[in-house]
């Protein structure tokens, strides 16, 4: 049984928490019949694309650690209560510390999972685009308690890129709109909205697009916006949404930090985009997140 347990441990370790399970499912088919979309497999009938299963395979191996986890502990509990020996309990309880950190379950493995989408559309990041891919799953979290999205939200997200971030407004809010520049994100993002009814994918340049046309796509005036924007475009990108007609509801953005300091300065140091922000609504900065939560690591 120790010897069992300490072998299944180690196997979902060294698994990457999905990816083992989604290279594996990919080795099985060169057909086309598995496909490997964003976060999730989708099983596909070759002749019309009908989405017949979905298994949100991160979800789904996560869980499944999670499961084993507990298992195991629930294990050695009873095994030890059945002997009656305390220290039997504790040399589980090392067993499994030493086997498995816990922290593998608790959180995704963002890095991992974005370098095998980028493989899977042979997509490489552009920095001369500012891609810069959220690879840290407690940001990922932060970004969406920040956001306190309600079941009723319009959310508008710009530079959706793989993902990631439009997977977590998907389930949360009551319909999405996902803008995404680069054709060679669409595919990926395509295979996403498939998931979600609630979701909407637009292929454009967010500048050209008129916000009373993205108002219409959500439905309404009263939206949200919340993203990890590009950097190059930051600046325009704020005075879009506080400044045309209709205004956003309110904006939960992931920028540069020196962009963060000069929109929220003091009197007597703020420059033309602190007055212009300030004039229109309140600036606050929730958090700072560290440059190694990118990927590739941005310059800045």
């Amino acid at each position: 049984s120790f010897y069992f347990i300490s072998w299944m441990m180690r196997i979902f370790w060294h698994s990457s928490v999905g990816i083992f399970f989604t290279d594996t499912l990919s080795r099985l088919s060169k057909s086309g019949l598995i496909a490997v979309p964003l976060t999730a497999i989708t099983y596909e009938n070759a002749k019309n694309g009908k989405v017949i299963n979905t298994i949100l395979l991160f979800e789904m191996s996560l869980a499944l650690g999670k499961f084993l986890a507990v298992l195991a502990v629930f294990y050695c509990l009873c095994l030890a209560a059945v002997c009656g020996r305390f220290i039997l309990l504790l040399l589980w309880l090392v067993c499994l510390l030493y086997c498995m950190p816990f922290y593998k379950f608790m959180h995704r493995d963002l890095a991992a999972e974005t370098k095998y989408l980028l493989k899977q559309y042979n997509m490489s990041a552009g920095r001369t685009a500012g891609q810069n891919f959220l690879i840290d799953d407690k940001v990922l979290q932060d970004i969406i308690a920040a956001a306190d999205i309600q079941p009723f939200d319009f959310v508008l997200e710009v530079g959706a890129g793989l993902g990631i971030l439009t997977t977590q407004l998907a389930k949360r809010a009551k319909r999405v709109l996902a803008v995404e520049y680069d054709e060679r994100c669409f595919p990926a993002l395509q295979k996403l909205s498939s998931l979600h009814d609630n979701l909407i994918i637009i292929h454009d340049d967010i500048l050209r697009l008129a916000n009373k046309e993205l108002a219409r796509h959500l439905s309404g005036d009263d939206y949200r916006v919340i993203a990890n924007i590009p950097y190059q475009i930051t600046a325009k990108l704020i005075y879009k949404f506080i400044q045309d007609v209709p205004p956003a509801q309110d904006l939960v953005l992931l920028v540069q930090q020196e962009v963060a300091e000069r929109i929220t300065a003091e009197p007597g140091q703020m420059s033309l985009l602190a007055l212009s922000v300030q004039f229109y609504a309140q600036a606050e900065i929730i958090r700072q997140v560290d440059k190694h939560c990118f990927w590739p690591v941005p310059a800045v």
